[in-house]
């Protein structure tokens, strides 16, 4: 069992460059995500805040079904991982990777 740390850093100690290209990407996606809301005119931001508020103040009245949000929320994201795995087996699908992972960054932000 002492064996399984050691071989998870000597891992991480190889592949370091691709998970700080990989982290810079996202960080990049985050900022260039609250740098664009920042830039929204009034009138989008007005009526994102109208749909906002509205959706909270019927937030009580809504029946919401876990399972069903959890299932679909799950479907997504493996579906995400899956093409995620297809496309590492290809040349093209590298950089394809990188911009859905700066997409991820930049809905975050």
């Amino acid at each position: 069992m002492k064996y399984f740390p050691n071989m998870f850093m000597e891992y991480f100690r190889e592949n370091i460059g691709q998970y700080v290209l990989l982290t810079i990407i996202l960080i990049a996606g985050i900022i260039i995500g609250s740098i664009t809301v920042n830039l929204i005119s009034e009138n989008q931001m007005e009526n994102i805040l109208s749909f906002i508020n509205g959706f909270l103040a019927n937030f009580n009245n809504i029946s919401v079904d876990n399972y069903s949000i959890f299932y679909v929320s799950l479907s997504n994201n493996l579906k995400t991982a899956f093409a995620m795995i297809l496309l590492g087996f290809t040349v093209v699908g590298f950089p394809l990777i990188l911009v859905l992972i700066f997409f991820r960054g930049f809905v975050l932000g």
